[in-house]
């Protein structure tokens, strides 16, 4: 009997049956509700995903799957004991298009090129949860999607851990970011969001970055974001960067955990943005020319209750060509400037 053809309403909820495919094995249990699809080592996940309907659930066994894919309908993909998704091709490793999907628990890894990822969603209210991601230029990538639950995940040995492009209302969350200049030019980001990629929420993430250049968490273009509870190292030859906001405006920079040992490493850095809120925030900067909060061309942001420190020629706070900026409350000695 084809199971796929079985009308669903006509088996009881106590039954459970199961028949073994080429593709995978597939549980249809109760009524009408959704399939369990069973995924072993040498079967291809993207025939189980072409197979399955929407709210299906895929069980991915313990094993390595050389492939790239895509996920189009709303689906769970759920890795049992961590298997490995490896990109067969150039591309992301699984490149998700469907609203509502839930990834879990998968090792993903081998994408290639910049807005590419281990995973890389552009669709919207997804959740990506326990998933391990590596050996890509971009670990997570998020192009023009939102709504987005991104927890728990680990990204490490890429350049970049988290991209977001054109996409806003994204938690990200509680994430292990460790990333030490895979890129060609040696730069490297724990999270990056870029153009118009607003009303995200950034916390509780652990971020180590390596690299000749890089920033624990770089905001570009972009507007009322909140980054708050993170814990970021860098340790970058030339500049390590904690938190950057550049061109940003209406941000909350709050309660942040940075060091840095880069040349020219900065705890917090501000250019050409305005109306942001830096508060409460650890830093110390240990490379000998760095600055723990670096205010430049911004106008109208509050600093305040900071424990801003600088070693060396440092400068605990500076500020250049800035305006209309408010101090309060910081623990800083060396400050240059006028706010």
């Amino acid at each position: 009997m084809n199971i796929m053809n079985m009308d669903r309403g006509n088996i009881r909820d106590s039954i459970i049956i199961s028949i073994y495919l080429p593709i995978a094995i597939i549980f249809i249990v109760g009524l009408s509700h959704a399939a369990v699809i069973e995924v072993n080592p040498g079967q291809s996940i993207q025939k189980a995903i072409d197979l399955a309907n929407p709210g299906d659930t895929i069980r991915v066994l313990n094993g390595t799957y050389t492939e790239n894919i895509e996920i189009d309908k709303q689906l769970t993909v759920k890795g049992i004991d961590m298997p490995v998704i490896w990109a067969k091709h150039s591309g992301s490793t699984i490149n998700i298009t469907a609203d509502g999907c839930l990834i879990e628990g998968i090792d993903a890894g081998n994408s290639s090129g910049w807005h590419q990822g281990g995973i890389r969603i552009t669709s919207n209210n997804n959740v990506i949860h326990r998933n391990e991601v590596k050996d890509s230029r971009t670990g997570i990538v998020l192009q023009e999607s939102s709504g987005n639950k991104i927890f728990y995940n680990d990204a490490r040995n890429g350049g970049t851990g988290i991209f977001l492009r054109n996409s806003c209302d994204n938690t990200i969350e509680r994430n292990e970011i460790s990333s030490h200049g895979k890129d060609s030019l040696g730069v490297s980001y724990g999270i990056y969001l870029l153009n118009s990629s607003n009303h995200n929420i950034i916390r509780k993430n652990i971020i180590d970055i390596g690299g000749l250049i890089n920033g624990g968490i770089m905001i570009y273009c972009s507007e009322f974001n909140s980054v708050n509870d993170n814990e970021i190292t860098g340790s970058g030859l030339f500049s390590g960067m904690g938190v950057a906001l550049l061109e940003s405006n209406n941000c909350l920079i709050e309660n942040n955990t940075v060091a840095s040992n880069g040349i020219l490493g900065q705890g917090i850095r501000l250019m050409f943005s305005h109306n942001n809120t830096i508060d409460d925030n650890s830093l110390c900067c240990y490379g000998p020319i760095g600055q723990a909060i670096a205010i430049l061309q911004s106008e109208n942001n509050r600093i305040s209750a900071n424990q801003a420190k600088s070693w060396h020629w440092g400068r605990d706070i500076e500020f250049e060509g800035a305006s209309g900026n408010k101090l309060s409350g910081n623990d800083a000695i060396r400050i240059y400037g006028e706010p």
